[in-house]
């Protein structure tokens, strides 16, 4: 149907169904500014996006979507990324948007909500950085863009949304070998084990948990080559295995002066071992490719 608002507004709504559990009509109404042309022009668009599913009789809540988006995804992620969404999700969006209905999220709204966790979204009051408020756009973002998908929205209105900007300082690395040799001399002052994980990070270049994930298999000392292909990550306390941050396996070449390290420490190790009547896990390659 097309109703006339004003002279020059229209209201046109068409019928979408019943709601099967009270029974009542459900209608989706559109406004249209212009000439009675043109108000049936955004009739035929409206049934169109009816037709092809891009909009629905209820969109639901903010709340609704994100349940049903972490619910699907949570399971792909990684312990640490499905736990930060989690609080990402808890802690700032639910909070502001949670009751909001879908229909109802303005681009303004979205920016004031990004203004007010600049200036207090922080624990207590804090300010929240620009790159953390950047990190709760992107995640809203993707859940309102799932919903365009699934049909809930037409469009997405964080999508033209404006996060603050992130102004990255270029640091500039000014340690020579000679202080990294003195950072090695100092952890082995403490713990030899730390020496061998400082010096394995300076040479390989490894992120901490792809190196917490080695294991004797992934290092040739003959070859002096070490096989870079999990990651070890902690979340709540729990410590899991899994493939590195790029989803890629690397093969990496290492000085000979880090393989000597890695050689001293073995043989520390089987001496623990023998020491304490166990045995240390016979040496066994990988076939790195």
């Amino acid at each position: 149907s097309i109703r006339q608002r004003g002279r020059t507004s229209w209201e046109v709504r068409a019928f979408v169904g019943v709601d099967p559990g009270s029974a009542k009509r459900l209608y989706v109404s559109r406004s249209v500014r212009g000439t009675r042309r043109d108000a049936e022009v955004g009739l035929t668009k409206l049934l169109k996006q009816l037709d092809d599913g891009a909009i629905t009789a209820r969109s639901g809540s903010v709340g609704e979507l994100v349940e049903t988006w972490y619910s699907h995804r949570a399971p792909s992620l990684s312990s640490p990324v499905a736990h930060n969404y989690r609080r990402l999700i808890d802690r700032f969006i639910l909070p502001r948007w949670g009751a909001t209905s879908l229909r109802r999220i303005r681009v303004a709204d979205i920016d004031a909500w990004y203004l007010k966790l600049l200036s207090a979204g922080g624990a207590r009051g804090q300010p929240l950085s620009p790159s953390s408020v950047r990190r709760i756009h992107a995640l809203f973002r993707t859940m309102l863009e799932q919903a365009v998908k699934w049909g809930a929205l037409v469009a997405n209105p964080a999508s033209a949304a404006s996060p603050p900007p992130v102004h990255r300082r270029q640091v500039e690395l000014k340690a020579t070998q000679a202080d990294w040799a003195r950072l090695v001399d100092a952890a082995r002052e403490v713990n030899d084990a730390l020496a061998l994980f400082i010096r394995l990070a300076l040479a390989s270049g490894a992120r901490r948990g792809e190196l917490c994930a080695l294991r004797w298999r992934d290092i040739d000392l003959f070859r002096c080559e070490v096989f870079i292909g999990a990651a070890l990550v902690e979340a709540k306390g729990v410590v899991t295995e899994k493939d590195t941050k790029t989803h890629q396996v690397r093969r990496l070449s290492i000085d000979e002066g880090t393989i000597e390290m890695l050689r001293q420490h073995r043989e520390r190790l089987e001496e623990i071992c023998k020491t304490s009547g166990g045995m240390l896990r016979k040496r066994c390659f990988r076939v790195l490719p």
